[in-house]
């Protein structure tokens, strides 16, 4: 359950935004876009672990691809990739990812915003309700703080 809880947490982190150069700044979708790292990370009312955290990787592309990648308990290598999509209508953005795993596909439901430079994202896995706010106290949320990797 672990292991499935820091993939999953991984794949919140990839579904966040990273900037894109020459950006409209009000425009979420191209903000995005590009490499983020995790700075803070709930799951389950529990912070990941250090492996995972120091080594957590998502990439936003612009045509709705993502990636993510990072190390488990063991430094096992955890990847998973697919497609998410935003709701740009609604306070806070919505999005949804649909995750091909190596447990399997997966299917998240959240939210996201920036907090200053940083992309915040609260994910539910499943058939799980849509976050509301930005925590992560039940089993099947996460919530993960990322900053933009350097170039």
């Amino acid at each position: 359950m672990l292991r499935l809880t820091c993939v999953t947490l991984a794949l919140l982190l990839l579904t966040l935004v990273p900037w894109a150069q020459a950006a409209d700044e009000t425009d979420i979708a191209a903000k995005i876009v590009g490499e983020w790292r995790m700075v803070e990370g709930m799951a389950g009312g529990r912070p990941p672990p250090d492996e995972i955290k120091e080594s957590m990787r998502l990439w936003f592309e612009k045509d709705g691809v993502f990636r993510v990648e990072s190390k488990g308990p063991g430094g096992a290598e955890m990847k998973q990739n697919g497609k998410y999509k935003l709701n740009k209508e609604t306070k806070p953005v919505q999005i949804d990812i649909d995750a091909k795993t190596e447990f399997g596909d997966e299917k998240y439901r959240g939210i996201l915003e920036f907090k200053g430079e940083n992309l915040r994202m609260c994910l539910a896995r499943g058939d799980a309700a849509r976050p509301a706010d930005f925590t992560a106290d039940d089993e099947d949320r996460f919530y993960e703080e990322m900053k933009r990797a350097p170039k």
